[in-house]
């Protein structure tokens, strides 16, 4: 996924004209809710994921409402009225303040302002966060038209992040409880990387109804930088199974020690140890004694630093079906859920050293290029990336 630089809302002419500079918003020139309004209007008006964004974006973003009515009754104009009126709202509520508090008239209206002032700040954050939103699918639209077969695992949902009783195949429509809950917490953002995986979320879900918990959006919201840090720290480090409905399962951070409660390597080249305990507090992962993956027949398909890898025995006599368990950091079900989110920094050092520890069980990780996986009996088909 590309970065998004951060949208700005559109100012009409009025704005400019009538707004003290100490009370508009930095950054908001331009017309970031193109975006949005081009997405939408891209849109097939029956499909459900027309239906799911046109809700979304609608209850979130200052696009006006019946833009969205009216595009989908199919009398939408050309072109969208711009956010104007802005101003002019938080002047009224700047005035209601005056009249309705009896003290000074110069206090009530310096708070009236930074009152006002809060209110459009987390229009702004909605607004960026539904442009990134909007960007994120319109990415994907292309990136599955142009290739319908893909090498890469279903990130967005593992295979047991399962929420809101979703299953293959049923239609699903965005839940109001959930949109209510998100809208609460990204309102609250303040940095660019946090609406960035905001906005990601927000794509994920309109998407794939399901795929992000409540629970998830809730504590997305309640990371601090450092905790964010730590985590990509461990996404950057962490191995999946590729299962046969090519969804990532067993996420987790392998210790590459002989013993499971060992942790070297991962202080080595990731967080210090102690540390996790902190992701612990945030419920992103488990404790350390937990077997985090069993591989009970190879080949067996990795997915590890944003790349596919295959596991195969050295020894082509040995038991194929002997059952190998890896111990590590395991990821908690909301900690599967965030993965997605985050850029990773591939770590190669790492990477050998998973190999080493893998040779010392006479298996061999390969970097894989395309995988096939029939469905119906988990068999998997490789090419590697090195002939």
């Amino acid at each position: 996924m590309s970065n998004e630089t951060k949208p700005n809302l559109p100012v009409t002419t009025e704005d400019k004209e009538n707004v003290a500079p100490d009370i508009v918003p930095e950054n908001t020139g331009g017309n970031a809710l193109d975006a949005v309004t081009n997405f939408i209007s891209g849109l097939d008006p029956s499909t459900l994921l027309a239906r799911n964004a046109s809700k979304a974006l609608r209850q979130l973003c200052s696009a006006p409402k019946d833009w969205f009515d009216a595009y989908f009754e199919g009398k939408a104009a050309e072109t969208l009225t711009e956010s104007e009126g802005r101003v002019r709202i938080r002047e009224e509520i700047t005035d209601q303040i005056v009249q309705n508090i009896k003290v000074d008239p110069e206090y009530a209206r310096r708070a009236g302002h930074k009152f006002a002032e809060k209110i459009i700040g987390e229009q702004l954050n909605l607004d960026n966060i539904s442009t990134v939103a909007a960007n994120e699918l319109m990415n994907n639209e292309s990136d599955n038209s142009t290739n319908q077969d893909t090498n890469h695992p279903n990130e967005t949902q593992s295979a047991d992040s399962t929420n809101q009783n979703v299953n293959d195949g049923a239609e699903t429509t965005i839940n109001d409880d959930w949109l209510n809950n998100f809208e609460t917490q990204a309102r609250q953002v303040s940095t660019e990387d946090m609406r960035l995986r905001f906005g990601r979320l927000l794509a994920g879900e309109i998407e794939k109804p399901g795929s992000y918990s409540i629970k998830a959006v809730k504590t997305l919201g309640e990371l601090d930088q450092n905790v964010a840090n730590l985590f990509k720290k461990l996404c950057s480090l962490s191995t999946g199974l590729i299962n046969a409905s090519g969804n990532i399962s067993s996420l987790s951070v392998l210790n590459l020690e002989d013993d499971p409660l060992s942790f070297h390597t991962l202080e080595k080249y990731g967080p210090p140890y102690h540390e996790i305990s902190v992701l612990q507090e945030y419920d992103l992962a488990l404790n350390a004694d937990f077997a985090y993956l069993n591989l009970e027949k190879f080949p067996a398909l990795l997915w590890h630093q944003g790349q596919n890898w295959i596991i195969t025995a050295v020894d082509s006599n040995g038991d194929e079906n002997q059952e190998l368990q890896l111990f590590g950091i395991q990821f908690s079900h909301v900690g599967q859920e965030l993965y997605s989110l985050v850029d990773q920094d591939p770590v190669p050092e790492y990477t050998e050293e998973l190999k080493k520890f893998l040779a010392g069980q006479n298996l061999s990780l390969t970097e894989v290029d395309i995988i096939s996986i029939d469905k119906n009996n988990g068999m998997l088909r490789a090419i590697s990336k090195h002939g």
